[in-house]
């Protein structure tokens, strides 16, 4: 099976486990360390990028207006392969709420949720080198 994209969890080893054990439950996997230099990346991180994907999507919307499906959501590999489509970028850099993470607080909840940073990767050229590793480690 070739695959289009790689995920990667910006800094957060113990997010990459819970996503391969829990989320999507798989038997066999490992944690890599990998070195990468994406020059072409739409960072929605950032109030410039996220802007101009929105702005992106209402015209698309416009324009296709009677194709949209709007009962249901984008899924996040619909929106980037659609921004691929358009623009072949190197990479997407986004934050995402952590599924069941739940906010700061038990007895006083607060707004505070948990997320993570992942980099979709699309451009595999621009992953430089890679290392599992240790189990040790985590």
């Amino acid at each position: 099976m070739v695959r289009k994209r790689c995920l990667f969890f910006e800094r957060d080893i113990y997010q990459a486990i819970n996503w391969c054990a829990r989320a999507r439950q798989y038997n066999n996997w490992s944690v890599i360390e990998a070195l990468i230099d994406v020059e072409n990346l739409i960072d929605l991180t950032l109030t410039e990028h996220y802007d101009k994907v929105d702005k992106l999507f209402e015209i698309l919307e416009d324009k296709f207006e009677n194709d949209i499906n709007r009962s249901k959501k984008l899924t996040r590999k619909e929106l980037f392969d659609i921004l691929y489509s358009i623009n072949q970028y190197d990479g997407i850099r986004s934050y995402f709420k952590v599924p069941k993470g739940g906010c700061i607080g038990k007895k006083v909840a607060s707004h505070i949720k948990r997320v993570h940073v992942q980099l979709c990767v699309r451009n595999h050229d621009c992953i430089i080198c890679f290392e599992e590793v240790d189990k040790g480690e985590y």
